[in-house]
């Protein structure tokens, strides 16, 4: 590929108090050998030393090849909210999130994207995950792409809904016109907001093509001597953004034309209520526990039935009990 017409690829990073984390992420971006780079940092009002490390490292670390562009934040407005800034300020033919915990696998991340999805005229490029949980390299393969096609042109939405591949916003490269041009945003202030927006992403896409190498490292805490306690505001939360999602979702379908009524989607619609009411099973408390799943279930048949979705109402009743 001539380097004088390479496109533009924003990396956008949104910043929150990861000063353990941040230095390991931006040494992973200044190593890439891909010559046309922006660099968008959003600081989403950080209480740690994120920033100044960020500062600290670009000062030392200046590379004619990446254009740094900083962008301050009041006051916290979260991931979503972070991200979508970052889309607005964006001026790259190509948009990349990556997280601050996490980093890029090797030098020529960003070169073989951009290869592979101008070699295949995609919308969107997917890579392959690597997982580390307390440091330790794990295989999952929720994350694993390595038994999809080099390319996908039908049925995508349906593909990602059966779960193909990871539910997640970063490690994609993303042509920039398919999101402005609809408006993709993330939903602001809502956990899970990966999943909605990548819902809409690939109900846009034409055609998704896959890096089957690993580009990406994923870092997770090691949980695995601690007692993990989840308390009910926190299953609520996640419960309500659960809700959230699927009302989005099926309203993005109905919208499209999209018979959600029919498989694959009704499967993925029973699927999304059966997770709901998995969440409740975390709790100890079994009176509360059943007067949740009551409510839970009142507020599942609302949706359901702004849909006309009625068969599901004989699933929640056999999951109420």
């Amino acid at each position: 590929m001539n380097r004088q017409i390479m496109k533009c690829v924003s990396i956008i990073i949104p910043i929150y108090n990861g000063e353990k984390f941040v230095e390991r992420c931006l040494k992973s971006i200044y190593i890439q050998n891909y010559p046309n780079i922006e660099l968008i940092l959003v600081n989403d009002a950080s209480t740690d030393r994120s920033y100044a490390v960020v500062q600290d490292f670009i000062e030392k670390n200046q590379k004619s090849n990446i254009k740094t562009r900083h962008i301050l934040s009041r006051e916290n407005q979260g991931l979503s909210v972070t991200r979508n800034i970052g889309i607005d300020n964006a001026n790259g033919e190509y948009l990349f999130f990556i997280d601050i915990d996490d980093d890029l696998a090797d030098s020529n991340v960003i070169s073989d994207f951009v290869n592979n999805i101008e070699e295949h005229n995609s919308d969107v490029c997917i890579g392959g995950i690597s997982l580390f949980e307390g440091g330790k390299l794990v295989e999952d393969p929720y994350y694993s792409i390595s038994h999809l096609e080099p390319i996908l042109e039908h049925n995508i939405l349906e593909k990602y809904i059966s779960l193909s591949w990871a539910a997640v916003a970063w490690n994609r490269l993303i042509r920039r016109e398919i999101v402005v041009r609809n408006n993709l945003k993330f939903y602001p202030k809502l956990i899970h907001e990966d999943e909605l927006w990548s819902f809409h992403l690939y109900l846009l896409c034409e055609k998704v093509s896959f890096l089957n190498r690993n580009t990406y490292n994923y870092y997770t805490a090691d949980n695995s001597n601690s007692i993990t306690v989840i308390s009910n505001s926190k299953i609520n939360k996640k419960i309500n953004a659960l809700l959230i999602i699927l009302d989005e979702q099926l309203k993005i379908l109905k919208n499209a034309g999209i018979d959600y009524t029919k498989e694959p989607y009704s499967g993925y619609v029973k699927f999304s209520v059966k997770r709901m009411f998995f969440q409740l099973s975390k709790e100890n408390m079994k009176l509360k526990k059943i007067f949740h799943r009551i409510r839970l279930r009142n507020k599942i048949s609302k949706i359901l039935r702004g849909y006309n979705i009625m068969y599901f109402f004989l699933l929640i009743n056999l999951l109420l009990y």
